[in-house]
Formats: C-alpha cells, structure tokens, sequence
C-alpha cells in the first residue's frame, strides 16, 4: 500500500514537472506552473472518477431493472382457448400476455385475475376424522 502511494505521488510529481518546465519555457513561473499541474491532475482524476461513477450506476440500473423484470415473470400451464392443448406460458405481471399454441397456432390472451379470501380454521380437530377405505 506505502509502496502504491509513493508511486502515484512520484507520477504526479514527474508530469507536474514536465508541465512546469513546458509552461516555464513559454515564460510562466516554475513554481507556479509547477504548482498548477498538481491541482490540474487532482482535478482531472476527480472528474475522471466521477464520469466512471456515473457510468457504474447507470449499469447498475440497467442491471437492477434486469432483474426486476426477470422477477416478474412467471410461468404457467395454461390450456389453448381453441384448441385445448396445455401450453407452458411466461406470465409478466406488468404488461399484456399472450400465446401461441404449440398445436394449432392460434394466439390466445391470458387474463390474470387476483383476488382474496378469508383464511380457514378448522373446526371440531377434537373428533376422529373418517379414513377414505373405512366404512360408516
């Protein structure tokens, strides 16, 4: 790790050096110019850093609406509605859904109905239940 710090500190230093000796021919100050390339290099790793941070989440996105889509989809065996052959069909819970069959080639919609119901408890457990081969 000491060893990745000096050497990016001995990069820096070499280009400000190149840039404060060019800007020094043209007539600047050395150690101005040379003071100029530091904060110039800082600056354009923190854009440069920034740019690949924004390009990290934007495929991130991508990637998390990939698999919310992946999510929403499920499976079901459902009959033609001409012909009757059962048909394994993605179901997507936001858009349309549609087949072909396997057999005939017509396209059938798929309607998905939700809906609720109270939930059971049964009653009298307290009593022996009939086996189905016994007889009354």
């Amino acid at each position: 790790m000491i060893r990745d710090i000096v050497k990016s500190l001995f990069i820096i230093g070499i280009v400000s050096t190149i840039i404060a000796f060019v800007l020094d021919s043209l007539g600047a100050h050395f150690w101005y110019s040379l003071a100029f390339g530091v904060v110039i290099q800082f600056a354009i790793w923190k854009l440069y850093t920034y740019w690949l941070d924004k390009k990290i989440e934007i495929q991130s996105k991508a990637i998390d609406a990939d698999i919310i889509k992946d999510i929403a989809k499920q499976t079901a065996t459902l009959p033609c509605a001409y012909c009757g052959q059962d048909n394994d069909v993605p179901i997507r819970l936001d858009e349309n859904n549609s087949f072909t069959c396997m057999g005939c080639e017509e396209e059938s919609v798929v309607y998905v109905s939700i809906e609720t119901v109270q939930r059971t408890v049964p009653v009298n457990l307290s009593e022996p239940r009939l086996k189905i081969n016994e007889q009354r």
